[in-house]
């Protein structure tokens, strides 16, 4: 025995014959103290428990069984349970089925294809597909040939000039020009119509769910109401309030000015 063992307590003389049975020879003197706390801790709660469970079992005192009990349920709580050595093997025998993927040729470290590795990118650009331009002049043969029936995105993507379209634009073009109530209802019209037009368009390209019309006027007139809200205030009028009551909105809207 080395010189200084005789001092040790016993506890701390069990741990260094434990480490020299395992073939630790070097080591610093505090990992004796931290085995030491490590097995008073664990002895402490295993006790504990045992204590639970003996009283529980209307036990006087705590016995073999309780100590056992503890001790399982340490385990259980503490180290995971390795799965049995038939499982293993039949879990390896299931993978070992699939033959490995070939090998890429050439010089280095041989590798497993692109798609069996981390190597290869792993997101996919979506570009769009140009639309073939339409001819400046069509014949009679390309006349005969056009679908008499357009799908609807053929339809969307068409302007369609109609008098009242026209009309509106015109009338637009005259009221949008000022700062007034009527020319930022005009211009916020004019700009939430094309936006909600526009993101329609994408709807039926990508195949997503389309609104309604009556709930596309829905959206824009409260995009409308939202923005003139934002905009400020403005003088108190007659053609004014007739325009706050026909596009519901509030008396806020108005400055102390007439």
């Amino acid at each position: 025995m080395a010189e200084g063992d005789e001092d040790l307590p016993r506890d701390a003389k069990i741990v260094k014959s434990l480490l020299k049975s395992m073939g630790v020879e070097d080591y610093e003197p505090r990992v004796i103290h931290q085995f030491l706390e490590l097995w008073y801790r664990y002895v402490v709660d295993i006790l504990t428990d045992s204590q639970v469970y003996s009283e529980h079992a209307g036990k006087a005192a705590i016995d073999c069984d309780d100590v056992k009990l503890a001790i399982q349920s340490k385990v259980n709580l503490s180290f995971s349970q390795p799965p049995p050595r038939e499982v293993l093997l039949e879990l390896a025998r299931n993978r070992n089925k699939i033959p490995l993927p070939r090998s890429i040729a050439g010089p280095g470290i041989p590798l497993p294809p692109e798609q069996d590795t981390l190597l290869s990118p792993n997101y996919q650009l979506a570009i769009p597909k140009k639309q073939p331009s339409p001819a400046v002049e069509e014949t009679e043969e390309d006349e005969e040939g056009v679908d008499p029936n357009p799908s609807q995105e053929q339809k969307t993507d068409m302007p369609q000039h109609t008098p009242q379209r026209d009309a509106i634009l015109e009338s637009g073009v005259k009221d949008w020009k000022g700062i007034g109530l009527k020319a930022v209802l005009c211009r916020l019209v004019l700009s939430a119509s094309v936006y909600r037009t526009w993101k329609e368009r994408n709807n039926i390209r990508h195949g997503n769910r389309l609104l309604t019309e009556e709930k596309i006027v829905q959206k824009i007139c409260w995009e409308v109401r939202t923005r003139v809200m934002l905009k400020g205030r403005f003088p108190r009028s007659k053609k004014n309030e007739d325009l706050c009551n026909k596009w519901d909105l509030l008396e806020n809207c108005f400055g102390n000015g007439v």
